[in-house]
């Protein structure tokens, strides 16, 4: 599995709210620093990161997006497949 999946693994099975999400998220992105990597897949590791577990609030500027607690289970698993396709591509 690679990084892409397993964020998005993770991402899916676990509660946001929880203080086991934030202690995962800096773990891991501790354990990104420490290691040597592209440094363009960190930072892509880094944003995806940062927007799927901290950035709770839709784009309402543009009245665009909802938050993940608004998604039903068919477009949560869509959305999550459009997500890791874009991401294979790059």
């Amino acid at each position: 599995m690679d990084k892409y999946d397993e964020i998005l693994n993770y991402f899916q099975n676990t509660d946001l709210e929880s203080t086991d999400t934030k202690q995962w998220c800096f773990k891991y992105l501790n354990n990104l620093f420490q290691n040597e990597y592209q440094s363009s897949e960190v930072q892509n590791l880094v944003i995806l990161i940062l927007n799927l577990f901290f950035i709770d609030v839709p784009d309402h500027f543009h009245v665009k997006g909802k938050s993940r607690k608004e998604l039903d289970n068919e477009s949560s698993t869509q959305f999550l497949r459009i997500l890791n396709s874009e991401i294979k591509e790059n």
